[in-house]
């Protein structure tokens, strides 16, 4: 969900006389909106979830449907970095989605609300950005407690990412527990977690034995360990929804 600090201030120089709220625009437009977002059953207009990171109460991401289009849904996504300044809800900007009831991105653009200037947004093609998504449906349903409330986790959403900076790429993963009841279905997201080397083959095997036995403890003790070794970035929880 981040994006490289310096990259931005790069942006916000070269786009002083428009402001740095247009060079967010110009960034959001440069790299790909996902091919596909979690989306829970029968959701419908003013549903919405916020994830905060534990660790940094002022770091933040929101989710909101905010239209329908036939049988299409518009839903925005907004976040906010970990000092409290920066963010895009801060500069007014966010990330619209049009998407099928089954998740699948047919448009996108970025929008500055509080001067309403938009740009659209390339949909990357599958496996482009996420080149690896696996859905695993969990025989016994674990307890997770957060602020929003106490949810039954019936399946973990694990993806790969791989990204492009200038002459720099990154792999990195994200793990998802999901409630499909709780809007937006994630009430905990494990994300930027470096998958170089062995954490991907601890990963790996993790997720083999989640397939085969019908508790996830094998993933939850990998996860830690990653945690304990600081490979995972950041650590979110569902904070609010409606």
């Amino acid at each position: 969900m981040g994006r490289p600090v310096w990259l931005l201030t790069v942006l916000c120089l070269v786009a002083l006389l428009q402001g740095c709220a247009s060079a967010d625009l110009k960034l959001a437009a440069s790299q790909p909106a996902p091919d596909w977002v979690y989306i829970h059953p029968d959701a419908k207009v003013g549903d919405r979830a916020e994830w905060k990171n534990a660790a940094r109460r002022h770091h933040y991401i929101n989710w909101e449907v905010v239209a329908e289009h036939g049988d299409d849904l518009e839903v925005t996504l907004a976040w906010q970095n970990e000092t409290g300044s920066g963010g895009s809800e801060q500069k007014g900007l966010r990330r619209h989605f049009i998407i099928g009831r089954d998740g699948t991105v047919k448009r996108a653009f970025a929008r500055n609300f509080k001067n309403g200037k938009q740009v659209e947004m390339r949909v990357a093609k599958p496996g482009e950005v996420i080149v690896k998504r696996e859905r695993i449906p969990l025989d016994t349903p674990q307890t997770i407690t957060t602020p929003a409330g106490t949810f039954t986790v019936s399946e973990v959403l694990i993806q790969h990412y791989h990204y492009r900076v200038l002459v720099t790429s990154l792999d990195t993963a994200a793990v998802e527990f999901i409630d499909p009841t709780a809007s937006f279905g994630v009430v905990r997201s494990l994300q930027d977690i470096d998958i170089a080397g062995l954490v991907l083959a601890r990963l790996t095997a993790a997720v083999g034995e989640v397939k085969m036995n019908p508790s996830p403890t094998t993933l939850y003790t990998a996860l830690s360990e990653l945690e304990l070794n600081n490979k995972i970035k950041q650590n979110f929880h569902l904070e609010a929804m409606r």
